[in-house]
C-alpha cells in the first residue's frame, strides 16, 4: 500500500513493534550508558514488549486500541488509546504515542508531520467506533519531552503538573 495509512495492530505484529525505534540510543556517561531521553525509552519498551498483549487483554472492557501508522511500507507512528470510562463525556486515554526516529516514507518526512498524521488516524479510529459528541483526550507527558509538549500546545491542549512529576495533558479530540 502506498501513501499514509493506518490499521489496528494484529497478533502477528510483534516483530514489527519490536523493530520500532522511537528512542535515541544510549549515550556514554562516565562508565555507564544511559538513555538521553528516558521517557522515550520507557514508551519504546512498552510498545515493543507490552502493547499488543495489554491491548488484547483490555479490548473488551476498556475498548483499548493500538493503531499503527504507515507511510508507504514504513511504520512511522504508534498510538495506544482506551476509553476512560467517564460517563459525563466520552474521553480517550492516550496510553502511549510515539513517532519513529527514522521516517523513511515519502510523505511524512519529519516528526511534526508524523505526529499530525498519528492524531488524524486516532480521530478516524474514534469516529469509526461511532463515539459521538465531543470527545476529550487525556494523557501524561514527561516535562523533558519538549517536542511533545509543543505539539500538544499547538493543538490548544492544556498541561498541568501532577504529583508524580509528569504533566497531565487534556484537550478536545472531536
Amino acid at each position: 500500500m502506498t501513501g499514509v495509512h493506518w490499521r489496528h495492530a494484529r497478533a502477528g505484529d510483534g516483530p514489527l513493534l519490536e523493530a520500532f525505534a522511537c528512542a535515541k540510543p544510549n549515550v556514554r556517561q562516565g562508565q555507564r550508558r544511559v538513555p538521553p531521553e528516558p521517557w522515550a525509552t520507557e514508551v519504546q519498551s512498552y510498545l515493543r514488549a507490552k502493547a499488543l498483549g495489554e491491548t488484547a487483554a483490555r479490548r473488551a472492557e476498556h475498548d483499548q486500541r493500538l493503531i499503527l501508522v504507515f507511510d508507504d511500507d514504513s511504520l512511522v507512528a504508534v498510538v495506544a488509546h482506551q476509553d476512560a470510562g467517564y460517563e459525563e463525556a466520552p474521553t480517550r486515554i492516550l496510553i502511549a504515542g510515539a513517532v519513529a526516529l527514522a521516517r523513511r516514507g515519502g510523505t511524512l518526512s519529519d516528526g511534526r508531520s508524523a505526529f499530525h498524521a498519528a492524531l488524524v488516524c486516532l480521530l478516524e479510529d474514534v469516529q469509526q467506533a461511532s463515539i459521538s459528541g465531543p470527545v476529550l483526550a487525556l494523557g501524561w507527558v514527561h516535562p523533558g519531552n519538549r517536542r511533545c509538549l509543543r505539539a500538544m500546545a499547538r493543538l490548544g491542549w492544556a498541561a498541568v503538573p501532577t504529583d508524580d512529576g509528569l504533566l497531565e495533558v487534556r484537550g478536545r479530540l472531536l
